[in-house]
Order: structure tokens, then sequence, then C-alpha cells
């Protein structure tokens, strides 16, 4: 933690600020900004009651969301993540009965899970004879890859062959997949997922091999901490 510079007006608005959440019996108190591309997106208006423990919110006032945006300014704080293209999230917590206020960061992380399904393709009378078809034309492995995210996604209606070439498949084929990624309920909602399915025309199966993303919140090494 590093010591946060505070002008002595600084000083008093947090202490009438204190006084103000204390008559509400707020021993301690936190107030969220959110930001990306070096801007500010999302700015609680509210603070929310930490200690004692509640999910009830006191009100900010311009005053203190004035000095809010000068710390935010004067620290760099829109900048305080290695990478801009995720959401920061800029914690501010004032203890009210010890007056201190300490500023943390959170970088939101894109992370992924991997599983995989297996399907024989015998069992589909549509898919036999495409199955026999790239068989008996030479063919051992297939690809084709899906991607989803945003409330959208789609399978990829190109298949990709050992020899990189690449031929479009019958919409029989497109309808066993995304009968396959039902398995997935959301693949293609929120943060999304993506992948491919591994065709085997010798033994007739097929592979879902499938990443669900998700975001994960990791705390900055960052922190300033002020008594007032």
């Amino acid at each position: 933690m590093e010591n946060l510079n505070l002008t002595d007006e600084q000083k008093k608005t947090l202490k009438v600020f204190s006084y103000y959440c204390m008559s509400y019996g707020a021993e301690e108190v936190e107030n969220n900004v959110w930001v990306q591309y070096g801007y500010v997106d999302w700015d609680e208006d509210y603070w929310t009651i930490v200690k004692p423990s509640s999910s009830s919110h006191i009100e900010g006032y311009d005053k203190i969301e004035e000095l809010k945006e000068t710390i935010i300014k004067d620290n760099e704080l829109l900048y305080v993540a290695d990478d801009s293209d995720y959401y920061t999230n800029i914690q501010f917590n004032i203890d009210c009965k010890e007056r201190i206020l300490t500023i943390k960061a959170w970088q939101q992380v894109m992370n992924s899970e991997s599983q995989s399904i297996t399907r024989n393709v015998k069992e589909y009378e549509s898919l036999k004879e495409f199955v026999d078809k790239m068989k008996s034309d030479g063919y051992r492995v297939g690809e084709i890859t899906f991607e989803g995210s945003g409330d959208s996604g789609y399978v990829d209606n190109t298949l990709m062959l050992e020899d990189n070439k690449t031929i479009e498949v019958p919409s029989e084929v497109e309808d066993f997949c995304y009968d396959m990624l039902s398995e997935f309920p959301g693949w293609e909602i929120n943060e999304g997922s993506q992948g491919y399915f591994y065709f085997d025309f010798e033994s007739g199966e097929v592979e879902l091999n499938y990443e669900q993303n998700f975001t994960d919140n990791e705390q900055i090494d960052f922190g300033l901490i002020a008594k007032f």
C-alpha cells in the first residue's frame, strides 16, 4: 500500500462524509467505479454499508463525488490495469470510525474451461452417406469449428481436411453439430465459447472439443491508503 497524499480540504470532505455515514449507523462503507479503455464506464452514486454487515446503501453527494474524480485523475487510476480491453474495478473503502481511506483495484480477466463429448455418427441415418463418402475418398479425419458469444453463435459450414482442403458440408452435418452443442446450454451467450468438432471417418466417431469462456476478477498489485 502506498500513502495517498490528501489536501486539508480533501481530508475535511472525508471527515464530513464519515460523520454523515455514521449517522446512518455505518462504520465502514464502500463505493465502486468501473473503467475501460481509459474512461469511466460506470460510477456508483451510492455507498454500500459493509460494517456492520448490511446490503443497505447511503446516497453520495457532489462533494464526495468530486473528491473521487480528483483522486482518480491525479493518481492516473484509469490506467492502473495492464490491459484496458477488460473492465477494471476501482474500489473506495472508508473506515468511518478510524477515518482511513483505502483504494484497491481488480482487473477483469478472461478464462476458459475445456470439456469434450463423443458421438458415433453411424447411429445417425442421415449422416451415414456423408461419412461413407469421405472415407471412400480417402479422408481419415476432418474438423469443423464453432464460436459463440453475446447471444449469437455459429457453426462453420466448412470442413477442414487433412490436406488443408476445405469442403462445404451438407445441412444434416450442420444440424448434427448444433445438436451436439445443445449438450452445453448457453454456449452462445455472455462470454460465449469456441471449439471444434473432430470427425474420424474411419471409426465414425465425432468428438466435440468445447471451451466455455468466463470472466474472473483478479486483484491488481496496487493500493492507496490515507488517514484523514
